[in-house]
């Protein structure tokens, strides 16, 4: 295989709708070998010509992130060599590494004979202070790391500007934000036949949330605020439920005699989850963790780029943070703490339609001039083009 780039994430790659934007994008140029943990369950259908290395014995993420420290290092250091001998054996030209433990197996993969251009490109972040055990030792790496390689990428300005800070690094990393593929088109609305399905009204008004259902996303503030709603709403959620948290948010509901105006949709496969989206009629992306991860989570959150995508207003954290990519002409503040913010939001979203409309119409345009991963991804794009033309 003639010059190759490997991209190299330690985590399950089918989770990371930027990597498999990238992967959509790239695959159309150059030749691709993409390595990674053996993780959980394959999900995505990717190009017929990326080759894909799942490494190591099949587990899922809560048995490799219960393991012992000695085992987390022996398959840790088996992955680094098995790594470098793919990087070389397909004669790639560029590594291209995702996550803090995919910066270090690729750049030992960029040293071992010869230098190798090296971008690191951080999805998931972790900050020095909030690691423990493993984690520590990979993250005290990653900012030794980080700052040779040939180009750092990160998904959010602020989380950017703290790895700056931890580092010697006397450059804010590049940014490109979290967004998903350009749809020119808005795709079928298959929320609508599964609620009719259920018995729902197609005059009903969804508020959405998707993404992965636990704590930290303040859904149990949503859940408060829904008596508090106008009659004609529901709430959907959709996305992968952590059984812990179900139990104890679906007693509260039915509690509160909500679990009827509740739907639960589990998760479906990212190309099709954009068909659910376009049904609703506002989007949750809030954050209520204090984990910096999800402080610094506005260019990060897939979720709400993509509501925006399908000219869906999402409500996100009153913060300078969210403040600083999104407007009020396009989405909707609330304190994340408060039912009463997030129930008097969804009101005014709902009776101010005039207003609504004009952040639908918002959200679509920016979503098709500049929140798409076409647009956002061309910088890294042009850099790995031009070192592979050298």
């Amino acid at each position: 295989m003639k010059g190759s780039i490997a991209i190299i994430i330690y985590a399950n790659p089918d989770y990371y709708p930027p990597i498999m934007n990238a992967i959509e994008i790239l695959s159309n140029y150059f030749k691709l070998v993409v390595i990674c943990r053996n993780q959980d369950k394959p999900l995505n259908i990717y190009p017929k010509d990326v080759k894909i290395y799942r490494l190591g014995k099949s587990k899922n993420a809560y048995y490799k992130q219960n393991q012992s420290l000695i085992s987390k290092i022996n398959e840790f250091f088996s992955f680094i060599l098995k790594t470098v001998f793919l990087v070389y054996r397909h004669n790639c030209k560029f590594i291209y590494s995702y996550d803090m433990y995919g910066l270090v197996a690729g750049f030992f993969a960029s040293r071992f004979i010869k230098k190798i251009s090296l971008l690191y490109h951080n999805l998931d972040f972790l900050a020095l202070k909030e690691s423990k055990g493993f984690s520590y030792l990979v993250k005290f790496l990653e900012l030794k790391l980080a700052p040779l390689a040939d180009k750092i990428v990160f998904c959010d300005l602020n989380r950017a500007r703290y790895l700056k800070k931890e580092t010697t690094l006397k450059y804010l990393p590049e940014v490109i934000m979290n967004t998903p593929l350009r749809k020119d088109n808005l795709p079928q609305n298959k929320l609508k036949d599964i609620l009719k399905k259920r018995g729902f009204s197609s005059e009903l008004k969804v508020i959405l949330y998707q993404g992965t259902i636990g704590e930290g996303k303040a859904l149990s503030e949503v859940l408060k605020s829904m008596p508090y709603w106008p009659k004609d709403t529901i709430l959907v959620l959709l996305g992968y439920l952590y059984r812990d948290f179900a139990k104890v948010f679906f007693k509260e509901a039915k509690s509160m005699n909500l679990n009827k105006r509740i739907v639960y949709i589990p998760a479906v496969p990212y190309k099709e989850l954009f068909n659910y989206t376009t049904g609703a009629y506002l989007g949750l992306g809030l954050y209520s963790s204090s984990e910096l991860n999800w402080v610094f989570v506005a260019g990060a959150s897939n979720k709400i780029f993509e509501y925006i995508s399908m000219g869906i207003p999402p409500i996100v954290n009153d913060s300078i943070y969210f403040r600083e990519i999104f407007s009020d002409s396009m989405a909707y503040f609330v304190d994340p703490s408060s039912y009463q913010d997030i129930a008097r939001i969804i009101n005014l979203a709902i009776s101010d339609y005039s207003g609504y409309l004009k952040r639908v119409s918002n959200c679509r345009n920016a979503h098709l001039e500049k929140l798409n991963y076409q647009v956002q991804f061309q910088k890294v794009f042009k850099f790995i083009h031009n070192k592979l033309k050298k």
